[in-house]
């Protein structure tokens, strides 16, 4: 009522007063028999057919106020719905760019998989294979190994066999003459060293005490002349230790010359050694393969003729053991 009061309405004048006589009837007007209380009780029905006519008025304003902010509302909605709408649009299209490439990239994916299954099961068939060609040539391999070993030891006795045994301990002889003049090279180096080192203190003790004695000699502060003997003493004694250290010195050294000397001859023996035994693994090599190759050789010929078997086996070992000795003879004559 506050509020209605402060916007002021004004009053409609005599129409309104007419109308409100006009609405009142008879019966309600000859209730009053006093005037003035008629006519206060106009006033009151005109005061408040005012009131209500402005609380009206007021009402209407309001609800004007409150379809525009309606509309208003509904204009955002509808904005931000098309907003929303468009939104949803452009992620719809996202999506299904997304999905369509995600469905290309998992196509391309089951074909890298399908490719590699494939590649996968021809390496395993390829690495199967491979392990029966590796049983298969480990097999001939031993087989072959097994029967050059017979054939070997039945030539035990040959001449070059023990020379092969000879140089072999003679290399093993030559690698421990090497280690231990490695090692003896080694001590006598620590112990240069060692005396070189001790040489150096006593070099350093001895110019200690000659300082110490001109000091004495020459300073004038009442030193007995039993002190000055004894410095004396002590400085002859470390100079003749320090000869001799320098004796055992020289002759470390000759030592170690001497060694690597010894050194240098053993790993020139070893190395000759090895030569020669390189030299005779490939005559040996060559041998077995001859006698590979007139294996084969006799196998297609009792293949062809079982009748002469006998007669090419025993052609054929004599052929090896008489190629084997003419190829031994060189190392007898090294020896």
């Amino acid at each position: 009522m506050d509020q209605l009061r402060g916007w002021n309405f004004q009053s409609k004048g005599m129409d309104m007063e007419d109308d409100f006589y006009f609405d009142y009837g008879v019966e309600e007007i000859t209730d009053y028999q006093d005037p003035a209380e008629l006519v206060a009780a106009l006033k009151q029905k005109e005061e408040e057919v005012i009131l209500a006519a402005q609380l009206g008025k007021a009402l209407l304003l309001e609800n004007r106020q409150l379809k525009e902010q309606s509309d208003k509302l509904h204009e955002q909605y509808a904005d931000k719905l098309e907003e929303l709408e468009q939104g949803r649009h452009e992620l719809q299209l996202k999506l299904e760019g997304s999905q369509s490439q995600w469905e290309s990239q998992v196509g391309d994916l089951e074909r890298d998989v399908r490719d590699l299954s494939s590649q996968v099961e021809r390496l395993n068939q390829a690495l199967s294979e491979a392990e029966k060609d590796k049983c298969r040539a480990q097999m001939e391999h031993s087989e072959q190994t097994h029967r050059l070993k017979g054939e070997l030891n039945a030539v035990t006795c040959n001449p070059g066999i023990c020379l092969t045994r000879m140089h072999l301990f003679q290399l093993a002889e030559a690698w421990q003459e090497v280690d231990v003049a490695r090692s003896r090279s080694q001590q006598l180096q620590a112990q240069v060293e060692e005396l070189q080192e001790e040489a150096s203190l006593q070099e350093n003790r001895s110019h200690g005490d000659a300082s110490l004695l001109s000091e004495l000699e020459t300073a004038d502060y009442g030193v007995s002349k039993e002190k000055v003997d004894l410095t004396l003493q002590h400085r002859q004694r470390s100079l003749k230790k320090k000869n001799m250290m320098e004796t055992e010195l020289v002759r470390s050294k000759n030592d170690m010359m001497s060694l690597n000397n010894q050194l240098l001859e053993a790993i020139q023996r070893k190395l000759e050694l090895s030569q020669e035994l390189e030299a005779w693994q490939d005559d040996i090599q060559i041998v077995i393969n001859q006698q590979l190759k007139s294996q084969q050789q006799s196998e297609q010929l009792v293949s062809e003729t079982r009748s002469e078997r006998g007669f090419t086996v025993t052609t054929l070992i004599f052929d090896f053991h008489k190629t084997t000795f003419r190829l031994y003879i060189p190392y007898f004559v090294i020896l």
